[in-house]
């Protein structure tokens, strides 16, 4: 799902806006107080489901148009002015109305009750929750990630569990960002024992030739031809390393393989005419051999592609740690600094410096290393990757080093195509080359 338009008819009584989004990037600029920080707010209470925020807001009709491939539907908002304390919303063919939540200022679990009937009481709030895939990073940095939550289809709203409105420090932004690091970690790993457990099933299957494909005589004697000692010591060093690592074998099972591929190359060798390398004949027993080495290639097989999987598994880990290695790894400079990853232990984000081995915590890092963690995780492991997201930040220049700004664009759009980037900013430096992608704010006087 992508975001198309936003119009707002008498914001505060007085001011339209009518804001165009491109389907990849979108810099909204302008001067300070023309509202770029409104209208990302705005925005994020509609896709939240959490409508119940506009009625902090003076207006007379906001309408978000948003597609899907094709599809092309708008949410619209109407600010009824015979009665401030309710809002009507038409969504997908519904009118429905909603009422202005009261008595908010309770304590967090009193809260927490509050909004999950008043989600309850209105379907329309959660069915359009469900429609986005969205990320918003205000100016206090303060998207919080439930573990729990953030592997559902829904990054934001479930009916079960609402999530509270949380300002923070920048540190306690940190402390989240591990531990949406830390369930992807889990993730990932769940997947990966997964992939394992299936490979040794299948391995199972194939030894008791469930799993093999039966081949006539006559493609045996062609693969048999077309094989050569190298291709064959390939799969048997293949095969061996991958029982080995999965200890499904021992010593003397590996002397016996060893002592089967040799006795298979020997025989080969016999059967193979010195001047032009052509098999001469097919001895029984070398093609009964050779129908095992069969297997046992189908087993490579299909180890190679659990290790794609796995890599694939493994993909987010590895990109945000060379994407921030990207700003912050200098080889030779003694401020150079290396971010990792460790899965196993004390699951988590470190980073290490020259001459120094100790992990140590990102806590430790300067404003603009946190932001640019806080930023590249919620951007990787708070987006559904497998679905168009949308990824809004107010000011990414923040604590960012000139230098930093004229990278960032480029590798944040290096990170997922399915992404439309939203940024609110005053740096032409964060906009680089992507000018054609500014889209100026500004607020006109309605009628």
């Amino acid at each position: 799902m992508k975001l198309e338009n936003l119009f707002i008819e008498k914001l505060h009584g007085i001011y339209n806006y009518d804001v165009d989004f491109n389907e990849d990037i979108t810099f909204l600029y302008g001067s300070n107080g023309c509202g770029k920080t409104t209208i990302l707010n705005i925005v994020t209470s509609i896709v939240t489901g959490k409508i119940y925020e506009l009625f902090f807001y003076d207006f007379k009709i906001i309408k978000l148009k948003y597609s899907n491939n094709d599809n092309v539907d708008v949410i619209e908002i109407k600010r009824k002015q015979d009665d401030k304390n309710r809002l009507k919303i038409i969504f997908e063919g519904r009118n429905e109305t909603i009422s202005k939540l009261d008595n908010l200022n309770f304590q967090s679990s009193r809260r927490k009750i509050l909004l999950k009937e008043y989600f309850h009481e209105n379907n329309i709030l959660k069915d359009i929750s469900r429609l986005f895939n969205y990320v918003y990073l205000p100016l206090s940095r303060s998207a919080y990630v439930d573990p729990i939550r953030s592997s559902r289809k829904n990054f934001w709203i479930e009916e079960e569990e609402i999530e509270e409105e949380l300002y923070v420090t920048k540190d306690a932004s940190l402390t989240r960002v591990q531990e949406l690091i830390v369930n992807k970690i889990l993730t990932i790993n769940n997947e990966v024992n997964r992939l394992n457990n299936n490979f040794r099933d299948k391995i199972l299957k194939t030894s008791i030739n469930i799993y093999s494909e039966k081949k006539n005589f006559s493609d045996m004697m062609n693969e048999i031809e077309n094989s050569n000692e190298e291709k064959i010591l390939e799969i048997q060093e293949s095969y061996l390393n991958i029982m080995t690592n999965l200890k499904l074998i021992n010593e003397r099972e590996i002397e016996k393989y060893n002592n089967f591929f040799s006795s298979y190359i020997k025989k080969y060798e016999q059967i193979t005419d010195e001047n032009d390398g052509k098999v001469k004949h097919f001895p029984i027993n070398l093609v009964l051999q050779y129908s095992e080495i069969s297997k046992i290639r189908k087993v490579v097989e299909l180890a190679q592609q659990m290790e794609k999987d796995k890599k694939q598994a493994e993909k987010p880990l590895e990109l945000f740690c060379s994407t921030l290695n990207s700003f912050l790894s200098r080889p030779g400079d003694i401020d150079s600094k290396n971010i990792i990853i460790e899965t196993i232990g004390q699951p988590g984000v470190y980073f290490k410096i020259p001459n120094n081995q100790n992990k140590l915590s990102v806590q430790k890092l300067s404003s603009g290393e946190k932001q640019l963690i806080i930023f590249f995780a919620n951007l990787i492991f708070g987006v559904n990757d497998r679905k168009n997201g949308i990824f809004i930040v107010d000011e990414p220049e923040l604590s960012l080093h000139l230098t930093w700004q004229k990278l960032f664009i480029e590798q944040t759009l290096k990170i997922n195509n399915n992404i439309q980037l939203i940024f609110a900013t005053h740096s032409p430096e964060i906009v680089g080359r992507h000018r054609d992608k500014m889209y100026k704010l500004e607020k006109v006087l309605g009628e």
